[in-house]
């Protein structure tokens, strides 16, 4: 968004004379993530690409890895981050904050969306990341400006304008989102000892561009919101995640696989209603070894025929899609930066309308492993 690009080449340009002059002790550090999956992947004859059930070994660099550059100086902070997995090296975050005040910080840069910030202990890679569509929303990294206050000692109050979601609808056609206003999103989190509570919303006003024909006949504008709840209960040694969201056309949303698409019956817009979320509960055997185990399930209301947006000729025809997911994992760790954590996770797509096709189940037992510095 041209906007969001502009104020943080102003932030960065203003940014400038101060290190050059002022010439600030800064204090600069280097961390990363490498992690690796060794897993059997099973895929049933509903899935399999021959109509077979099949077994497959795979070993990957796991997509989390990354390497991530801090600076410091006084109330600024530059945080840099390069994720690398078998696609190539990619930038994670790039983000500039500031203190304002002992309650207030200004966030400007490329850094995870504030809805919904809530992620299972899953680790193998199922859907690109864990639980996505399958019970985690997910609001992903994306260019904002953002505004942190603290209301009350255990409570904070977070704003944000972030960049849109551009992109091919989950088709793979060539329509493409366009918006004139950032998506708003707004997060409040509520601290009881250990514990927390996280409420957030969002929305999001853009127009979807019919590509394929050359004109914008079928140019359609459209409302997506979102909100969502997430409740860490810190119980020890039993630790409890309770994760629920719901909203309208949730594809802007990082759901792009689960269909949670707008659709265009002919006369009308309707749009797609969605909703899911997680449980996991986990248990501390010890300081190093901690049992966990949870699930997800994720609802979309899916158009029959979905020729660019869902061109449908009869608008009573709809499918409710359902994706589910458990797991159980135990992580170990073995020293200081060193676990591995042995798991086993399935993900279940649900049925056609009707269930008269099966889309399929997967199955992956393996063994994670992760070395933090």
């Amino acid at each position: 968004m041209r906007i969001l690009r502009g104020m943080l080449i102003v932030c960065i340009i203003i940014s400038i004379p101060f290190f050059a002059y002022a010439k600030p002790s800064i204090d600069v550090s280097a961390h990363g993530i490498i992690m690796t999956n060794s897993y059997f992947q099973y895929l049933n004859e509903d899935l399999s690409p021959t109509g077979v059930a099949s077994w497959q070994f795979k070993q990957e660099l796991h997509p989390f890895t990354r390497f991530n550059l801090i600076a410091k100086s006084n109330d600024v902070t530059a945080f840099i981050e390069m994720g690398v997995n078998a696609a190539g090296p990619s930038t994670r975050h790039a983000f500039i904050s500031w203190k304002a005040s002992d309650n207030s910080s200004i966030l400007i840069g490329h850094t995870w969306s504030i809805l919904d910030f809530a992620f299972p202990a899953q680790q193998m890679f199922v859907s690109g990341i864990k639980g996505l569509g399958y019970g985690n929303l997910y609001g992903g990294r994306y260019l904002q400006i953002r505004y942190t206050t603290n209301l009350v000692s255990n409570m904070s109050l977070k704003l944000a304008a972030v960049q849109p979601t551009i992109g091919t609808d989950v088709t793979g056609t060539a329509v493409m989102t366009k918006a004139m206003l950032p998506k708003l999103e707004t997060a409040l989190n509520v601290k009881m000892g250990k514990s927390s509570l996280n409420l957030s919303g969002s929305f999001n006003s853009y127009t979807l561009v019919d590509a394929i024909s050359g004109t914008d006949t079928m140019d359609l504008m459209l409302n997506t919101f979102a909100g969502a709840i997430f409740a860490n209960m810190n119980l020890k040694p039993v630790y409890v995640l309770l994760n629920f969201y719901g909203g309208q056309n949730l594809f802007t949303y990082g759901l792009q696989n689960t269909y949670h698409l707008a659709y265009y019956d002919g006369t009308n817009i309707n749009n797609s209603l969605g909703y899911g979320g997680f449980v996991q509960i986990a248990y501390a055997l010890s300081p190093s070894f901690k049992v966990a185990l949870g699930g997800g399930v994720d609802y979309a209301q899916e158009p029959i025929v979905d020729a660019w947006i869902g061109v449908d000729t009869d608008s009573t025809k709809k499918d409710i899609r359902n994706q589910t997911f458990g797991f159980m994992n135990l992580t170990c760790n073995l020293t200081n930066g060193v676990s591995i954590v042995p798991e086993v996770t399935f993900a279940a797509l649900g049925n056609e309308m009707t269930d008269v096709t099966k889309r399929g189940m997967k199955l992956f037992p393996g063994i994670f492993f992760q070395y933090k510095f």
